[in-house]
Parts: C-alpha cells; sequence; structure tokens
C-alpha cells in the first residue's frame, strides 16, 4: 500500500549555529517512514543527532546511527528512516566552534489509521 505525505513542514529555520539547537517536537503519530534534510551556511563545527522518545518526551535517546560530525563535504545532511516505531522524533545540534545558520526540513509519509 502505498503511503502518503502527512507532513512536510519546514522545521527549523534559519536558526544560527553559533550556540547548541534543539528543534521543536514532531509527534510521529501514524507515520510509517519519515526523511530529514537538514542544511546550513556559514562554516560551523559541531555535530547532529536524531533523538527519539515514547513517552511523551520525557526521556530521549539518539536513534541509532544518527550522529554526523561537522564539519562534512557539502553543506547539508539527509537521513531516511524508513521504519518509524518511536512517538516522537526531535533534531539536536551541539555547537562547538564556527557559526552558520541551519535550516531543516521534514518529511512524514503513513496514513491516518
Amino acid at each position: 500500500m502505498p503511503y502518503r505525505n502527512i507532513l512536510n513542514i519546514k522545521w527549523v529555520d534559519g536558526v544560527s549555529m553559533a550556540s547548541s539547537v534543539t528543534s521543536s517536537v514532531i509527534d510521529l503519530s501514524n507515520t510509517q517512514g519519515l526523511s530529514i534534510h537538514a542544511f546550513w551556511t556559514g562554516s560551523p563545527s559541531g555535530s547532529f543527532q536524531l533523538e527519539a522518545s515514547d513517552d511523551a518526551g520525557a526521556h530521549w535517546a539518539v536513534y541509532q546511527d544518527s550522529i554526523v560530525a561537522l564539519p562534512v563535504i557539502g553543506n547539508s545532511i539527509f537521513w531516511n528512516v524508513s521504519e518509524v516505531h518511536f512517538d516522537q522524533i526531535r533534531l539536536v545540534y551541539t555547537a562547538a566552534s564556527g557559526s552558520g545558520t541551519l535550516t531543516a526540513w521534514i518529511n512524514c509519509k503513513g496514513d491516518d489509521n
């Protein structure tokens, strides 16, 4: 069964990377899969990670294999999660040095059942 877009939004919009950033929380109800595209300007140095929660955000854990250290070649990162079995997600950038401006989009596919 093909899934449809249930969410496609600009999740982080032009936020400074001179200090650490934690995105808003996305509810993944009815989500079967998701993708996240983060991109930036400038020369930031630090790391990204996705964090997941199953208890309404009371506790967060790093999503497996999601940690990416900067700098990387280019100015963007793309995560694709083909099976979503957790309730919430957030994007965390931990700044080390440098600066830049971060933007990220999230696309969730699923159904209404």
